[in-house]
């Protein structure tokens, strides 16, 4: 088994327009282009890339900063007429998960600064079949932090 089928949290771009997220057995895709449109990394090469950083970036934020109890929303696909979302609640040391989509539109978000619709997602509808997952959140931060690793070395070499 390698180590992405044991990790609970993987990403990676799969085409120049597409992404793959996997959050433990939910495995869904992403279109790049409100990423690549980000005014933090508009017209910066790699702009994909970098837009996928600063998103996992915004997630370990507002994750650090969740209290038990405490329901958040992380955005991981912009589309014109909606955006999907995981949507995270904190109990003691664990997370749970599901994944859904809001009709809010992805222009209206910039990926790099998502933090104030985080704690708020007007008419959030989880995906069916409704699938809860639960992970302890110390791994599913540290796995976090290994994904924001991998974009940053890809960002550095492409530098070099």
């Amino acid at each position: 088994m390698t180590e992405e089928k044991n990790s609970v949290l993987s990403l990676r771009l799969t085409s120049e327009d597409r992404f793959l997220v996997r959050i433990g057995l939910e495995e869904r895709t992403g279109e790049t282009y409100y990423l690549g449109l980000d005014p933090e990394n508009a017209g910066m090469p790699m702009s994909v890339t970098r837009g996928l950083n600063l998103l996992l970036k915004g997630w370990l934020h507002v994750l650090e900063s969740i209290n038990d109890g405490d329901l958040i929303y992380l955005p991981f696909d912009f589309s014109d007429e909606y955006t999907r979302w995981v949507a995270c609640q904190m109990t003691g040391h664990d997370i749970h998960i599901v994944m859904g989509w809001a009709a809010v539109e992805g222009w209206a978000i910039s990926p790099s600064n998502f933090e104030s619709h985080a704690r708020s997602v007007s008419q959030f509808q989880p995906d069916e079949p409704l699938t809860v997952q639960s992970f302890y959140l110390p791994r599913f931060l540290s796995e976090l932090r290994r994904e924001i690793g991998k974009f940053e070395a890809r960002l550095r070499s492409a530098t070099a």
